[in-house]
């Protein structure tokens, strides 16, 4: 694991908290040199750290109105893959992660502009050997795309 100063801490909390990584910005509001910002940057993107700097949506305001979570108890392990490699292109589902427990293998965020496209997508689960339990967002009260380091 790469170790940081504490400025490069200080830089790298900085692009989280702002969703940016516009290097004057970042210098004026530390107090530091641009120079600095850029070589902390470039260290962060050798070393994986630092993978691009995204924008944060509000998908409301694009329509994108329905929000769910999939749970997905699996028929049979060997049907992981197989439904990974169905689902991982689909540009409604935000994410999706392996879990630990008895009752679901996987957990899969889906956004979309309509319920019938969630409903879609967990038809294509339970085709493809995945058993699901949906639980639909009614209100988001925390979205956090990067936690601050300590």
């Amino acid at each position: 694991m790469a170790q940081y100063n504490d400025k490069e801490i200080a830089i790298l909390n900085q692009i989280i908290k702002t969703k940016s990584a516009k290097q004057a910005a970042i210098a004026s509001e530390l107090k530091i040199s641009a120079s600095t910002v850029t070589r902390a940057i470039e260290k962060f993107e050798n070393d994986g750290i630092l993978k691009g700097v995204f924008p944060f949506l509000d998908y409301q305001k694009l329509g994108y109105s329905a929000q769910s979570y999939v749970l997905v108890k699996l028929t049979n392990q060997s049907d992981q893959v197989k439904i990974i490699e169905t689902i991982i292109k689909n540009e409604y589902i935000t994410e999706i992660s392996s879990v630990s427990g008895e009752r679901f293998d996987l957990i899969i965020k889906i956004r979309g502009k309509s319920n019938d496209i969630i409903g879609d997508i967990i038809d294509l689960i339970n085709n493809s050997g995945g058993q699901t339990e949906t639980h639909f967002v009614l209100k988001t009260h925390k979205e956090n795309v990067g936690q601050l380091l300590r």
